[in-house]
């Protein structure tokens, strides 16, 4: 069992890009500094890195893996011209297949270096990895075996007593570098699943949907621009090859894309090419600050919207408290709503209590968002009528729905705001309202759910 971490969980997809995927490590940088990671996929050299995550490798421990790793050794043929004419002149993959089944073996730094279960002849299969680490796993690879190609899918569900090296292997089995590789004892055979699958974030939509809301879907991919060839060869023709691959399958589904809860991690690699394995140093190190770059901005423009989206909530109760006052009459009064209404500290405590807690309000359809609002509207208005007419009465008149698990963050929201009132406020009036916050508080914890 992965240790508990106090973050919001998320679930990670990775594109396959070729000699790319050195950028999604600094992209996984980033994300596991704010996020936990529970669940990862990848197609082609995506997979690598989301086995590596699975297993509980650190993103510098995968760094450092990469760094020493010489893909010329796996992936180069022995010559364009044997490429070109004959049949079976390029590697089988055993060779990184045995490389990674060794690093699966060992298990990342966290506590499982010795007790990571294997099988007999050393490989580590989904069931194994699923059931220590509990992080899920998904690696894509393409069926070629008949006319009609389909992907197909290694999980914890499916295919489930391979072993996770032989998958990646398959799911990077580029054709002209790779041999295709078969199922044993079926008649599926296998090559890079970037030919019809190449962003597979869709297959982390049904175990993230049933985490209740407490999560986020993370998609790295990669942006590049069209190239054109003047003159091609065969080698400038399997470069524009993998180029097309990236763009073409670089874009999540709709129904994924569309969710509120969905962060988008586009790293700009327009000055690589996604088969050209013999990188130096620098041009790994370039690649990993394009990936980190790219997620920094994607979380920063995502805790924006959902500051926006608070603020709509903010704006809401604010104008139905305005409405309902008659500054004339109570001074006192005006003096607190008047203090509400400057809500950019409220709006970034909101924020920041929805970052900790990830809860379902973005994902609910609109007339269940319209019914919060303007239940809160209702709580607002009847804390207003205690201070203002002292009158005691249970602010709830209806039992709690389970429609209503995502007031967590306003309950969180609500301690804050009540920490903030300012000292220069009539004693009564300050009272007053830290006992409506309070009564409303113990109220809404009838409708959380655990």
């Amino acid at each position: 069992m992965i240790d508990t971490i106090d973050k919001p969980l998320a679930y990670v997809a990775f594109q396959g890009g070729g000699a790319l995927g050195m950028a999604h490590l600094g992209a996984w940088q980033v994300i596991s500094q704010h996020f936990q990671i529970v669940g990862t996929a990848g197609t082609s050299s995506g997979s690598i890195v989301a086995a590596l995550c699975a297993a509980g490798f650190t993103p510098d421990e995968a760094i450092e893996r990469f760094n020493q790793l010489n893909w010329s050794d796996y992936v180069k043929p022995k010559s364009w011209w044997k490429l070109w004419t004959e049949r079976n002149a390029y590697y089988d993959g055993k060779h990184f297949q045995e490389w990674l089944k060794e690093q699966l073996s060992k298990g990342g730094n966290r506590g499982r270096k010795k007790v990571l279960p294997k099988l007999p002849n050393g490989d580590v299969t989904f069931a194994n990895l699923y059931e220590f680490t509990q992080i899920y796993l998904a690696i894509v690879a393409c069926d070629l075996h008949d006319e009609k190609a389909k992907p197909i899918v290694f999980d914890k569900d499916r295919l489930s007593d391979y072993g996770v090296s032989f998958a990646v292997r398959a799911s990077i089995s580029i054709p002209g570098f790779f041999e295709p590789l078969p199922l044993s004892g079926r008649s599926e055979l296998l090559v890079d699943g970037g030919f019809l699958l190449n962003f597979p974030v869709e297959f982390l939509y049904e175990p993230a949907n049933n985490m209740d809301g407490r999560h986020v879907i993370i998609g790295v991919r990669f942006k590049q621009r069209q190239k054109y060839l003047d003159a091609p060869n065969i080698i400038e023709i399997l470069k524009a090859t993998g180029d097309l691959m990236i763009r073409r399958g670089s874009l999540p589904p709709d129904y994924i894309k569309e969710k509120e809860n969905y962060i988008d991690v586009a790293i700009n690699v327009d000055d690589f090419n996604s088969l050209n394995f013999k990188l130096t140093p620098q041009q790994k190190t370039i690649l990993v600050t394009q990936g980190e770059n790219a997620a920094q901005k994607a979380l920063i423009d995502y805790l924006e919207s959902d500051k926006a989206k608070a603020g709509q909530v903010l704006n809401k109760i604010q104008s139905q408290m305005q409405a309902r006052l008659d500054a004339n009459t109570n001074e006192k009064l005006y003096k607190a709503v008047n203090w509400l209404s400057g809500k950019e500290k409220f709006v970034e405590r909101v924020r920041q209590a929805a970052l900790r807690k990830f809860s379902r309000l973005g994902e609910i359809d609109q007339r269940i968002k319209e019914n919060i609002d303007n239940k809160l509207g209702q709580y607002i208005e009847r804390i207003e009528y205690y201070i203002r007419d002292n009158y005691e009465f249970d602010y709830l008149t209806e039992p709690p729905k389970p429609t209503f698990i995502d007031v967590k963050v306003y309950i969180e929201a609500l301690e804050l705001l009540k920490n903030e009132i300012p000292p220069h406020l009539d004693n009564e009036v300050i009272q007053k309202i830290k006992e409506g916050i309070d009564f409303l508080k113990v109220r809404l914890s009838n409708y959380i759910t655990d």
